[in-house]
C-alpha cells in the first residue's frame, strides 16, 4: 500500500500538528493538500463525506434540549467533533457504526452482526470514551478518553464484529 492509502485522515483533516515552526506549518499545510486531493477521489473521499454526513445529522437533530421528547440534553459542538474525529481515525478495513444521540448528549456508535456479537461506544464532549461488548459468550466493558489515537483493545473489538 502507499503512504497516501494507509493515512488516517485524523492527522490531515484536523490539521493536529503540535509544532509551532515554520516548518511545522508547512508540513500541515502538506498534509492538508495531500487530504485535499485523497477527498477529490471518489474511493478515498466517499468514506470521509459519508462520516461527515452522519455525524453532522446526529448533532442537527439533537442540538436543543428536550430533542427526545423528554428533557435529553443537546449534543454540543465538542461531543460532534469528538465523535467524527474518532470516526475519522478508525482505520480504512473496519465498517462504520450505526450512530445515536444518547439522552445524556453523547454520541453513540453501534457495531452490530447479530444478537449475541454488538459492541458501542459512547463518547462525550471530553472525549471520554464508555464501550461495552458482547461476543458470543464473552462480555467487555470499560472506560477510555479518545485523544487523537484509538486505543488497540477497541479497535480489536471492532475487528471481531
Amino acid at each position: 500500500m502507499t503512504a497516501a492509502a494507509t493515512m488516517n485522515y485524523n492527522t490531515a483533516y484536523f490539521n493536529s500538528t503540535r509544532g509551532f515552526s515554520t516548518e511545522a506549518e508547512s508540513i500541515a499545510e502538506g498534509k492538508q493538500s495531500i487530504l485535499n486531493r485523497l477527498l477529490e477521489t471518489f474511493s478515498m473521499g466517499e468514506r470521509f463525506r459519508n462520516i461527515s454526513q452522519r455525524t453532522a445529522e446526529i448533532a442537527s437533530i439533537a442540538c436543543v434540549r428536550g430533542w427526545d421528547g423528554y428533557d435529553g440534553l443537546p449534543v454540543t459542538f465538542g461531543t460532534y467533533m469528538h465523535a467524527a474525529f474518532f470516526m475519522h481515525t478508525l482505520p480504512e478495513h473496519l465498517p462504520l457504526p450505526e450512530l445515536s444521540a444518547d439522552p445524556d448528549g453523547a454520541i453513540s456508535m453501534e457495531w452490530y452482526r447479530m444478537p449475541d456479537w454488538i459492541f458501542s461506544i459512547s463518547i462525550d464532549d471530553t472525549g471520554k470514551l464508555d464501550y461495552s461488548g458482547i461476543f458470543a459468550d464473552k462480555k467487555v466493558s470499560g472506560s477510555s478518553f479518545f485523544v487523537e489515537e484509538i486505543d488497540s483493545d477497541i479497535i480489536d473489538y471492532i475487528g471481531r464484529i
